[in-house]
């Protein structure tokens, strides 16, 4: 309907009807016109005055022939405007040009039907939005004069056209005579551009993936996994690409175009780092273990121990990243709030981190290390020790351990082989082998959330004996300091009984999810008679040996899939 409207407008507004316009309009309107139109060429059947005025100026020797006018600049393969439709533009300059031609054609013949004395004119035509304005010359007929380049500019400040004009292409118009019935492009807006928006160039991952290498042996590096990536002060953590300004467009009538200055980014920010004085960069101002964290980058502090750990040493607590060159003997307890990587062995000790355990040779537990991840564990073997993680367990080979895992367990580089022990994990288990030749009892515990209900129980534990402490203060004789111990202790208590509901709600809404689609399985290439799988206290033992299986639930049982 507006391009309806914009022609039918465009119609009335001319000086004189015609009947014979009418036929050009319903064309128009009615979109048949569009079919003979090739690209950005307009088609004018012979009917056309335009047509007729040609035919008369040359005689005749194209008589009844039709016309196509291209639209575009020369040697241009696109249309290169800034115009929002440009079929409806293209129509209005088709009528236009039709109006035009019509009026030229009815004031060139006197009533003796001889040709009437007319000088050289111009057509100029502006689009809707004023960013291209077209000419076409109109030859003299009868002792006609030439148009001139003054009366050429007077035309175009006739129709508000100040900018973009092409004076020296106009001007080498004049000189030619090949110049009629043809379109050119004689001004050109130019377009408002906007700036573009800033960003940020990262020098470090913004997510570590750990993936572990695996030679042609199938051995995995745990070396080669970096969850620590060392940065010293002054390094860049990122580079910061600011944002461009806008550029003010114009249109032919001068009126300018707003143009939007781009937007900055985000710098991720974080503890210890700082923007460089140019603004253009990111950088550290502490050595240490650049990580990202939530929408930013922040440098931990590293503690890097070049020696093995013993208890001569002593016990650890570090807020940051720990890095062990040697091993962690028996008897030492080491926490720390990000990743804890040991190069050499752990023995019968505590390790517990706040993000990733990695341990490049092994752990030989002797039924006493009990290792503690706040995300995944990662061991060249896990030998009679204890393994707590929320994420996931990996492992070249499992022995006598008993993990707990709120993700998978997987042992498949290497050995690949899980043995006795007792692997509770919340997704599923993947081994080359589990169990022995020698059927030592392997069992598998399928679902739930293990971590958290271990947790769970510790909490019950701590609040019994908070009870007891209570109730051995309350039978003291009373005194403020009796009072305040009491309440410490029923502040620790009602703090106890939250989390414990905490853990109870994420507990039953993974168990539901579970059961809603689950997936839980132990995939194995070989299971050993002795290992037992269970899943929702459904057990499934394997009396044979098993190559190749997958045991999970299937309508309502455990057994193979």
């Amino acid at each position: 309907m507006d391009l309806y409207n914009k022609i039918i407008s465009h119609f009335l507004d001319s000086s004189e009807e015609d009947p014979s316009l009418y036929g050009v309009l319903q064309e128009i309107i009615s979109g048949n016109s569009t079919d003979m139109d090739y690209g950005f060429e307009l088609f004018f059947p012979p009917e056309n005055d335009i047509c007729r005025l040609r035919d008369i100026y040359f005689y005749e020797t194209q008589a009844g022939s039709s016309l196509c006018l291209n639209t575009l600049p020369q040697n241009c393969g696109s249309f290169p405007f800034n115009i929002e439709n440009v079929q409806s533009e293209l129509s209005l300059l088709k009528l236009d040009i039709s109006v035009e031609a019509n009026k030229r054609l009815r004031n060139m013949y006197k009533n003796d039907n001889t040709f009437a004395d007319l000088d050289e004119d111009v057509f100029i035509h502006r689009t809707c939005n004023n960013m291209v304005a077209w000419i076409m010359f109109f030859p003299p007929s009868g002792n006609g004069k030439n148009i001139t380049v003054s009366e050429i500019n007077k035309a175009l400040a006739d129709k508000k056209i100040v900018y973009g004009i092409n004076t020296e292409f106009l001007n080498s118009l004049i000189e030619t005579s090949d110049r009629y019935f043809k379109l050119f492009v004689v001004a050109m807006g130019a377009p408002a551009v906007n700036g573009k928006n800033g960003y940020i160039v990262d020098h470090y991952p913004r997510e570590i993936k750990n993936h572990l290498d695996v030679n042609e042996l199938a051995k995995a590096d745990y070396i080669s996994l970096n969850l620590v990536l060392n940065i010293k002060s002054g390094d860049v953590i990122c580079d910061i690409i600011p944002p461009t300004k806008g550029i003010i467009g114009c249109t032919i009538t001068g009126k300018t175009i707003p143009a939007l200055n781009g937007i900055a980014s985000e710098i991720p920010k974080g503890r210890n780092t700082d923007i460089s004085k140019d603004g253009l960069h990111l950088i550290s101002t502490h050595n240490g273990h650049v990580e990202f964290s939530g929408s930013e980058f922040q440098v931990n502090p590293i503690l890097d121990i070049e020696e093995d750990v013993n208890p001569s040493t002593g016990n650890i607590n570090f807020l940051g990243d720990i890095h062990i060159h040697g091993d962690v003997c028996c008897g030492v307890s080491i926490r720390a709030t990000g990743n804890i990587q040991v190069d050499g062995v752990i023995e019968a000790c505590i390790i517990e981190a706040g993000k990733n355990i990695v341990v490049s040779s092994g752990i030989q537990g002797q039924k006493n290390a009990v290792i503690k991840a706040h995300k995944s564990v990662y061991a060249k073997y896990l030998e009679n020790c204890t393994v707590y993680a929320k994420e996931d367990v990996y492992a070249d080979c499992i022995i006598g351990c008993s993990i707990f895992s709120n993700g998978s367990v997987k042992a498949i580089t290497g050995m690949g082989a899980i043995i006795g022990g007792i692997i509770r994990s919340s997704k599923g288990v993947m081994a080359n082998s589990v169990g022995s030749k020698t059927e030592k009892t392997t069992s598998v515990l399928l679902g739930g959330l293990p971590c958290d209900d271990c947790e769970k129980n510790e909490i019950i534990e701590e609040l019994k004996k908070l009870n007891l402490q209570i109730q051995r203060l309350e039978k003291e004789p009373d005194s403020v300091q009796t009072r305040t111990e009491i309440s410490k202790l029923r502040l620790k208590t009602y703090a106890s009984r939250m989390k414990l509901e905490l853990i109870d709600k994420e507990v039953r809404a993974v168990l539901k999810a579970q059961a809603a689609k689950d997936k839980r399985c132990l995939i194995c290439n070989s299971a050993y008679p002795g290992t037992v799988v269970s899943i929702d206290y459904k057990e499934f033992r394997i009396h044979r040996v098993e190559q190749n299986c997958t045991i999970g639930m299937l309508n309502g049982c455990v057994g193979r899939l």
